[in-house]
């Protein structure tokens, strides 16, 4: 009795382990952060996705009292994502591993994640601490050693100049640090952001996603370029124009104050933006206009036409980046570019968003 009752538990267990998180998926279970020298806290990352047919909703996840979780969006649509912060302060050193239990609508376990690492040092304030070295301590011995008898030299038989003349050092100038973008191989550019502000981008990673190849595009950009920003939902606003590369303060805060909001108005917003485009134009630069959206857009035949008249003998890139997951959104962008003779990127993770529009760039950038 107690054997069968043993084999049905066994299977009974098996099967709920099949069972068990059949819709959540995360980009990593477990992330190692390895040797952790003179921190203060880590914050860790995980890209959850919905691979089910319905909406999924994180309820909670519970973790270690003191250890913090975020998402950045609770409920996830099917096929989508968002993004799960875990915050830790270590109060000791050594071996780190934290579990964190995420408890969703889609199964009866929860879907486990963990944090690890090495914690080797931590910081005794995080504004002022700095790296300690210490000295390796000795063994105190009272063994003593006779003095150490260096023979006497040689005198040469060859005649020694009185004085000797030294080849001068000339200092050198310490090379500059590496461009991302050679100014040797690319042209300046003149690039505008058309952002899709509109309801359906506060959806998961959508928002963020594009924040974080602004980001990185921002850091490479030089003194020669020229940035542009623009929003659009209901109407398509101006938030930066004419904004010098360097200034790369004043770029950082207009991609981080960048919120959804409201219905999306479409095709008038790319003429609109064309304009700023004319009117910071590079005659020898690269000029680029970026549409960046997640949704369904119309560029109907008379807006082709009038991109055409606008621009003239001029040369412009229409460059289209694609968050989410709407196939049929991702057809119709991929139309629109490749009838301008543009590029096309989607971006769905945080490496693509890192690299796929600096890329874009520099592929119409090079001289």
């Amino acid at each position: 009795m107690n054997r069968l009752l043993f084999i049905i538990s066994l299977v009974s267990n098996t099967l709920l382990v099949f069972a068990q998180n059949s819709t959540i998926e995360s980009d990593s279970k477990v992330q190692d952060f390895g040797k952790l020298e003179n921190i203060n806290n880590i914050q860790s990352e995980f890209i959850i996705k919905n691979n089910g047919t319905k909406k999924l909703y994180v309820l909670r996840a519970d973790t270690k009292k003191g250890i913090k979780v975020r998402i950045n969006n609770k409920a996830i649509s099917p096929g989508d994502t968002s993004t799960l912060f875990v915050y830790i302060e270590p109060t000791t050193t050594g071996r780190l591993d934290e579990e964190i239990k995420l408890v969703t609508s889609a199964d009866a376990l929860p879907y486990i994640l963990r944090v690890k690492g090495d914690v080797k040092s931590i910081k005794a304030d995080d504004k002022t601490a700095c790296f300690y070295f210490n000295q390796p301590k000795r063994k105190n011995t009272n063994t003593t050693y006779p003095p150490i008898q260096f023979p006497t030299p040689v005198p040469s038989p060859k005649t020694i100049p009185d004085t000797i003349k030294h080849e001068e050092v000339q200092p050198t100038e310490p090379e500059p640090p590496k461009e991302e973008l050679d100014r040797k191989i690319y042209k300046p550019n003149n690039i505008t952001f058309l952002i899709d502000v509109s309801a359906s981008m506060k959806d998961s990673m959508k928002l963020p996603l594009m924040q974080e190849a602004m980001y990185s595009l921002i850091l490479a950009l030089r003194d020669i370029d020229n940035v542009n920003i623009i929003t659009y939902s209901d109407e398509a606003r101006i938030i930066k124009q004419g904004v010098n590369g360097d200034n790369k303060t004043v770029l950082n805060n207009c991609v981080s104050e960048l919120k959804a909001k409201g219905p999306t108005m479409g095709a008038d917003a790319i003429l609109f933006s064309l304009d700023v485009v004319l009117k910071n134009y590079i005659d020898s630069g690269n000029n680029q206009l970026f549409l960046i959206t997640d949704g369904v857009f119309k560029f109907a035949d008379v807006y082709y036409e009038k991109w055409k008249d606008k621009v003239a003998d001029k040369t412009i890139v229409l460059s289209i980046i694609a968050l989410g997951n709407d196939e049929k959104a991702i057809i119709q962008l991929q139309t629109m570019a490749t009838k301008r003779k543009g590029t096309f990127t989607r971006i769905q993770n945080h490496t693509e968003a890192k690299t796929q529009v600096l890329e874009q760039i520099k592929q119409k950038a090079k001289k």
